[in-house]
């Protein structure tokens, strides 16, 4: 025959504080729920905010039209990232990313941080060329590139060179690495990407801005939401 278990008796005092509790008590009683339940949101918050989801405030104009920045009025975008997604698979082309970079690279950061947002152009196993102000893409196993079409974010007669200012006749990088990606800004002038910094490789990139996730932008000195938009390529990937 197994053994039960039984509960301590309650005395009568306690049968009596349970039932007409004191105020006191009742106080307690609340003061310790809402200690468990702000515990429980802040471990949620965290788990969130560090593997899930982080937002990042635009500064610079290296993706100047797309993401806006004013120094002067004080007006930043603010992007929200998705986290978790990237981790389950490979970035594609046009995805806006932000990439961690040491601190030396960015010594005028105000908070000390060294976040850069940049677009995917190229993609593990393709090769980026410039020539005559424009890009191309040799993709895998292919002699002949295929002039990438990026109409749908830059202003029409972007000219984009290796050395940002300067114009070369025709300059071909090297192939990407299974796990590198060719990164540029859309201000084609005044960008530190890929071009200067080279392939970043996947687990250098912090985040991606997530396809139904909003980001702010100033126009006018206003704040109105709009949703970010994958642009769609003259070439796979």
């Amino acid at each position: 025959m197994s053994n039960l278990a039984f509960e301590k008796a309650l005395s009568d005092r306690e049968i009596k504080r349970k039932l007409e509790p004191s105020l006191l008590d009742e106080l307690l009683e609340y003061f310790s729920y809402f200690v468990r339940v702000f515990l429980a949101v802040a471990v949620i918050y965290v788990i969130i905010r560090q593997g899930i989801f982080d937002s990042r405030t635009v500064s610079g104009v290296s993706m100047y039209p797309y993401f806006n920045y004013d120094e002067k009025i004080g007006v930043q975008d603010i992007i929200y990232l998705d986290l978790f997604t990237p981790k389950l698979g490979r970035y594609e082309r046009g995805d806006v990313v932000v990439i961690n970079r040491p601190q030396e690279e960015c010594p005028l950061s105000q908070n000390k941080t060294c976040n850069f947002v940049k677009r995917v152009i190229g993609l593990p196993g393709e090769r980026v060329a410039f020539e005559n102000g424009l890009v191309y893409i040799y993709l895998p196993n292919q002699s002949v590139p295929i002039q990438l079409d990026e109409s749908g974010y830059l202003p029409p007669g972007t000219m984009t060179y290796k050395n940002a200012r300067e114009g070369v006749e025709k300059f071909i990088e090297p192939i990407l690495g299974p796990d590198e990606y060719y990164l540029l800004g859309d201000n084609r002038m005044n960008s530190y990407d890929s071009r200067a910094l080279g392939p970043v490789k996947k687990n250098a990139i912090y985040g991606i801005i997530g396809r139904e996730i909003f980001s702010f932008i100033s126009q006018d000195n206003q704040r109105r939401i709009r949703f970010f938009q994958k642009p769609t390529y003259n070439l796979p990937g």
